[in-house]
């Protein structure tokens, strides 16, 4: 392949890739807005999955609560039912003690009881919050998929087109080539070769040293054509009178 067609065989593939991002930025706001969605619904369901099991933990712990509470209620209910039994003092004393460890013990676990379900029900509140957002992600998510689909719909034809003609002509180049083609694309916005202007790049406005200048011309024979870069920003160079060039010219 000679560098004349080198050149235009990379200026085609800089207006296809162009051109496919032109398409992909009809739906970029779209894409953007889905993929935050999407990543703020795993967080919440993440977010929600340790909500439901502190919930359950917590059920756990209030349970085991209530019986503790009720074997202290079983217990009173017992000293209760024994009072008039007792005859002397010394075991009336025993016996208010006692009524009151249990008492005390009940107070503080009955409030135990009330804070944890407080607690709890602040968790389920949560859960439920929660779940009405991710369902609400999921309705903006499914309205975003629906957008970006129908832009896409709306230009299959032409982005198949592109991405088949695109792979026939990276075939022509080397695959480390074809990696550092890829790389200067995306780092320059899709423009990896640009037209000489004046004694310029016109990509970063950078006078091109002498020697490269004598290499260049729009007047240049097409069998002299080479592939340069400019020094300062490595973008490719060519001129726009060479696309005019055809191949029978070089033999």
């Amino acid at each position: 392949m000679t560098s004349l067609e080198q050149v235009k065989k990379l200026v085609e593939m800089q207006n296809l890739f162009n051109r496919e991002k032109e398409i992909k930025d009809l739906y970029k706001e779209q894409e953007a807005r889905l993929i935050k969605s999407e990543k703020e619904n795993n967080n919440l369901i993440q977010t929600l999955g340790d909500i439901d099991l502190t919930i359950k933990e917590m059920n756990k712990k209030i349970n085991e609560e209530i019986g503790k509470r009720d074997e202290i209620n079983t217990r009173i209910a017992n000293l209760d039912e024994g009072k008039d039994k007792i005859k002397i003092v010394r075991q009336i004393k025993s016996w208010e003690k006692e009524m009151e460890k249990m008492q005390q013990e009940q107070s503080l676990i009955q409030a135990q009881i009330e804070y944890d379900t407080s607690k709890q029900l602040e968790y389920k509140n949560e859960y439920e919050r929660l779940s009405a957002k991710i369902e609400e992600n999921k309705v903006k998510i499914a309205d975003f998929q629906k957008e970006i689909d129908v832009i896409k719909d709306q230009h299959s034809g032409e982005l198949n087109e592109i991405i088949e003609k695109a792979g026939e002509m990276r075939k022509a180049f080397g695959i480390q080539f074809i990696d550092y083609l890829d790389s200067m694309f995306h780092k320059t916005n899709g423009a990896a070769i640009v037209l000489v202007e004046g004694d310029a790049c016109s990509g970063c406005n950078t006078i091109l040293p002498t020697a490269l200048q004598g290499d260049l011309g729009s007047d240049i024979r097409p069998e002299d054509i080479e592939l340069h870069q400019c020094p300062h920003c490595f973008r490719y160079l060519y001129f726009e009178e060479w696309m005019d060039f055809v191949e029978e010219e070089i033999y």
